[in-house]
């Protein structure tokens, strides 16, 4: 089956990032006082989703602009249906990769979100899934556009602007429609449990919770703002891959 072949190729990859996810996460929760284990945790977050982040991109880009993976591009399978397979198994890892984070930090949830915990719960699952799915379809639809341009060169450097210019317009978007009177509002994941994280598009942002609840209103708007990209990026894509031909040469 395709799929174990793919699974088989990408999981030492993505095995390695759960061990240190959990290894980070199970060290802070054991002594959550020591300030020290608290910053590894969260820099050892951000080293992982950076990592695996680019790997997927890379992987995506790679098969379907530049036509690498030869094994598959002479499969008798449609190109598109194998990129599909590899955005849903890609993002499967990465779901767990999630699950892995948030699984060692539900003791601290727990406490800092009091009644409102399952809702917490829920937000962290939804609102990183959403995110994922968003970056997985923005890279598919940037991939696909790439691969109209000659070169490797064009194509990389086109995928690069677009996939940042995108999730950065995103974010401006979702503070200038969530929250345009603050100014409080920084890039990555927060360490603490007092601290609620949005994503546009698979980029965290960081906002203080405030004192009536842990799940402020801005994030609703940022899982509405995601899954309305999923929709247009896929939809995107979808009309592309429709209104031109390809070729699947290895450039």
């Amino acid at each position: 089956m395709l799929w174990r072949t793919e699974l088989r190729k990408h999981l030492p990859i993505f095995a390695t990032v759960w061990m240190a996810t959990l290894a980070a996460g199970v060290a802070a929760a054991i002594a959550p006082h020591v300030v020290v284990l608290e910053v590894v945790h969260a820099l050892c977050g951000m080293l992982c989703w950076t990592a695996s982040s680019l790997y997927a991109a890379s992987v995506l880009f790679r098969f379907i602009a530049l036509g690498d993976d030869l094994f598959l591009q002479i499969s008798s399978v449609s190109r598109w249906k194998l990129a599909l397979l590899k955005v849903a198994l890609l993002g499967a890892l990465m779901v767990v990769q999630h699950l892995i984070a948030v699984g060692t930090d539900l003791g601290q949830l727990r406490n800092a979100a009091g009644t409102s915990f399952n809702a917490a719960v829920l937000y962290m699952l939804l609102a990183k899934t959403l995110s994922i799915a968003a970056f997985l379809a923005l890279v598919l639809l940037a991939a696909t556009s790439a691969k109209t341009l000659p070169g490797r060169g064009a194509s990389g450097t086109f995928f690069g602007l677009a996939v940042v210019a995108t999730i950065t317009a995103q974010a401006i978007l979702l503070w200038r429609i969530g929250a345009p009177a603050t100014q409080d509002f920084f890039i990555g994941v927060g360490g603490e449990m007092f601290t609620v994280n949005l994503y546009a598009n698979l980029l965290p942002l960081t906002l203080t919770a405030p004192d009536s609840g842990f799940i402020p209103p801005i994030t609703g708007t940022s899982v509405a703002l995601n899954a309305a990209g999923i929709l247009v990026f896929i939809g995107c894509w979808a009309v592309l891959i429709r209104a031109r031909r390809f070729n699947f040469l290895q450039l």
